[in-house]
């Protein structure tokens, strides 16, 4: 599997709504 650009931004938006949510 290739690390896109757009894949990484993609999991970064997943990551930071998931610790918003969190807290």
């Amino acid at each position: 599997m290739s690390w896109t650009d757009e894949r990484v931004e993609l999991l970064k938006k997943l990551w930071g709504e998931g610790l918003s949510a969190s807290q």
